[in-house]
């Protein structure tokens, strides 16, 4: 796995996979508490 995140292409598709799933949960904790 470190051998993997070590070729920046790879590491930015992670980045972008975690940004993603990060901001969904940020829309869904905001979502739900302003309901």
């Amino acid at each position: 796995m470190a051998g993997h995140l070590r070729s920046p292409r790879s590491r930015q598709v992670y980045i972008q996979r975690g940004v993603r799933v990060l901001s969904m949960r940020a829309q869904k904790q905001h979502n739900s508490s302003s309901n």
